[in-house]
Parts: C-alpha cells; sequence; structure tokens
C-alpha cells in the first residue's frame, strides 16, 4: 500500500504515511466480551503516538477465532484490523484540531473566500463570524462586492450563493 504525495482532501489536509492498528475481544462459551473489538478502538490504536489528526481512506478485517468450531465454541477471539491514510490538517487558515486562530495575514482574497465557503458548508457559523469580525468590513466588502456582481448573472443556486445569503441576513440582522 502506497501513499499518494497529493492532498488526501483540501488543502489543509496533509497525508502522513500509512498505518495501521487492530483490537482484540474474547468471549469464553459466549460470555463476554473480554477487551474492546470495536472500530473505534482499531483506529484509536492506529493513531497512537502518531503526529496525525485522522485515519482517512481506511481498510477494515475482522477476523474471528474459534476453539474448537465456531458454530458452537468454547472459545471466541475477534480481531478488527484496520489500515488507512493518516491526514494530519494544516494550512495557514485552518481552524480546526490543535489550531484555534485563523491566519488570514497571508491569504488573498480568493483564498479567504474559499476558507469562508469551507466553513459555511461545514455549517461553523460561529467560526466563519469570527472570522468576519477578524477581516474588517472594508475587507469583507471587497471579497462580497466582486462576488455579487458576478453572481447576480447566475440563475441556478450555488455555495456561493447560500454564502452571500448568509451574509445579507447576518448584516441585516446588525
Amino acid at each position: 500500500m502506497t501513499v499518494s504525495t497529493n492532498a488526501v482532501g483540501s488543502k489543509f489536509e496533509q497525508p502522513v504515511d500509512v498505518a495501521s492498528g487492530s483490537s482484540s475481544a474474547y468471549y469464553i462459551l459466549g460470555i463476554g466480551p473480554l477487551g474492546n473489538d470495536s472500530l473505534r478502538a482499531a483506529v484509536e490504536d492506529a493513531l497512537q503516538f502518531r503526529r496525525a489528526s485522522t485515519l482517512s481512506n481506511v481498510y477494515v478485517d475482522r477476523r474471528l477465532i474459534c476453539f474448537p468450531f465456531c458454530y458452537l465454541p468454547i472459545a471466541t477471539r475477534v480481531d478488527t484490523m484496520v489500515y488507512g491514510t493518516l491526514v494530519s490538517y494544516g494550512g495557514s487558515a485552518y481552524v480546526g484540531p490543535g489550531k484555534s486562530e485563523i491566519d488570514i495575514k497571508h491569504l488573498n482574497d480568493d483564498e479567504i473566500l474559499e476558507e469562508m465557503l469551507r466553513l459555511h458548508n461545514a455549517g461553523e457559523l460561529d467560526t466563519l463570524d469570527a472570522l468576519l469580525r477578524k477581516i474588517g468590513k472594508d475587507k469583507t466588502k471587497t471579497i462580497f462586492d466582486p462576488l455579487e456582481s458576478r453572481l447576480k448573472k447566475e440563475k441556478l443556486a450555488s455555495p456561493e450563493k447560500a454564502l452571500l445569503n448568509w451574509f445579507k441576513d447576518r448584516e441585516f440582522e446588525q
């Protein structure tokens, strides 16, 4: 298995490495479990001691070992194994685990608009509000005025239109 050098999704996602993790549970005469064979435990095992935010493109294997037979076992062991790409989130505008501030000094208007769209589409309206306050009214106008004039020509709904409508409603409320 190999890791692509391209980002997994947005420009804020960085593939770090390939990892695997496992979890196990035992059952004696059907009584148990002794241990935790859940998918969550296997993913946590894969992330343990690694500098990554999450595991992406996950493959899951479950193995059942029975003694003497699986249809009437005395003892059963269930193993869950996961394999996937470790992903680290970062970038100058990323807000998420481990980073609470948006650094807008090094971003142009298009990158700020892209970050606003990401926050709006993710439903992170409080963070979007904080970003707009940090940018200020003058910078906000330089971003939204060209967007509004461009979108007047479009008849279809789009994420940009939804963001613009949200922004207008927000201005109206204040």
